[in-house]
């Protein structure tokens, strides 16, 4: 299933306590729910990129990913995404369809565009929301690079 956008601030989402260390290896889940903030995301030279990001559950994929998948050689998108994420960690999109999410496999968070190209990525301070700073291009660039911030409310682009 491919997401639709959100439009709330903050949205409510199921999430299984776990720890960076134990996510490859197991994890029992709870029924904590957890308020997941909207991001900004700005600075970035991909003025595209320069939006909200609605947070999203684990479970669907993100709309550029299933065109990666699709340009790539038409991969089924589900299972390259399950296999990618860790299936608890919401992602973000926006409303033009580029998107961040953490990968699991090199336990990076990464900023695609809206056709599934990486932009950017940064080592995580958690699982469960990207980091504010420290994102670089793929060629390990720091100039250009975004930063982020978590909003209470969105304003209205």
């Amino acid at each position: 299933m491919i997401a639709t956008p959100l439009p709330s601030s903050t949205t409510t989402l199921s999430i299984p306590k776990f720890d960076i260390a134990t996510v490859q290896l197991e994890y029992k889940p709870s029924t904590d729910t957890l308020e997941v903030p909207t991001i900004k995301l700005t600075t970035s030279s991909i003025k595209s990129l320069n939006t909200i990001y609605y947070p999203r559950n684990a479970h669907d994929i993100p709309r550029g990913f299933a065109r990666m998948c699709n340009k790539s050689g038409g991969y089924a998108p589900r299972p390259i995404w399950n296999e990618l994420t860790n299936k608890v960690t919401p992602w973000f999109e926006s409303t033009n369809y580029e998107y961040i999410y953490f990968n699991c496999h090199d336990r990076l968070w990464y900023v695609d565009n809206c056709m599934g190209m990486g932009c950017y990525l940064s080592k995580p301070e958690s699982l469960l929301l990207p980091p504010l700073n420290g994102w670089v291009d793929l060629t390990g660039r720091r100039s250009g690079a975004p930063k982020m911030e978590f909003l209470d409310s969105v304003v209205e682009e």
